[in-house]
């Protein structure tokens, strides 16, 4: 199943941290760094969206059974594991969480895969397709047009940005509806998103590797199974490199996830 939903721009909105944070998790293979290190500490927090004030949002529906989640969480985390792909991981509680000493080795299980095979353009629009999968055998799993945002450079350097949020315009939808839902009976289905306005790429800005510096951004939710995501311990940027066309890039992942290539 295809679902198309045409979404609007919206101008510089500054991002909320509660929508989107950066704190290393465990390796997944895709160079991200274990809690605690030196590299996770200095991430910049980057770019996530004013996702409180988007209205309705996806995530996890019947969360709960016999009025408990059906998962308990201690962590989360959203980055690209493929240059194509971004999934959402959460982690158990552990006994000294909240203490000084949690270990650096932390068991991460995927929830929540997000596989883009296409960005194609039609006049000022873009639309995304991809392959969803829920990987949960409880509850079920809703997309939704204002869970994705569209990043475009805005010239500012890094050197004078005083976030990474500073160097982007952020596109997103300004009108509701679902994209998908996800079940154990249709954990897999094809989703599409089309983003409004977004300005044709220009070749002046174009990498050897023939991206931009432009992102597509899944928001993770503000709440997770009863667990609220919040800076810095959950990482969650949720970003792809993205480049116009029927197809999807083979552009490797850079080593860390907050900023997954060029």
């Amino acid at each position: 199943m295809r679902t198309t939903l045409r979404v609007a721009a919206s101008l510089s909105i500054p991002f909320l941290l509660s929508g989107c944070v950066e704190s290393s998790g465990g390796d997944t293979g895709t160079g991200s760094d274990p809690e605690g290190s030196p590299a996770a500490e200095q991430a910049d927090p980057g770019a996530g969206g004013g996702v409180a004030e988007r209205g309705e949002r996806g995530g996890p529906e019947d969360a709960e059974a016999d009025g408990e989640p059906v998962l308990e969480i201690g962590g989360v985390k959203t980055e690209a594991t493929a240059g194509d792909t971004v999934e959402l991981f959460t982690r158990e509680v552990t006994a000294d969480q909240d203490g000084d000493n949690m270990s650096a080795q932390v068991d991460w299980e995927p929830r929540l895969s997000l596989t883009f095979t296409a960005a194609e353009r039609e006049g000022d629009d873009v639309t995304f397709h991809g392959r969803a999968s829920y990987l949960l055998d409880d509850g079920a799993y809703t997309l939704h047009a204002k869970d994705f945002t569209v990043l475009v450079p805005n010239g500012e350097s890094a050197k004078e940005a005083a976030g990474f949020d500073e160097q982007y315009e952020e596109y997103l939808s300004d009108q509701g509806g679902k994209l998908v839902t996800l079940t154990s009976a249709e954990p897999e289905q094809d989703f599409a998103v089309t983003v409004a306005d977004v300005p044709p790429e220009d070749d002046a800005q174009r990498h050897d590797n023939g991206t931009t510096g432009r992102y597509v951004q899944y928001e993770t939710p503000e709440e997770l199974w009863g667990h609220e995501v919040q800076a810095p311990q959950d990482y969650v940027p949720g970003r792809l490199c993205y480049v116009e066309g029927d197809g999807w890039h083979d552009v490797p992942l850079f080593d860390f996830s907050n900023v997954p290539c060029g």
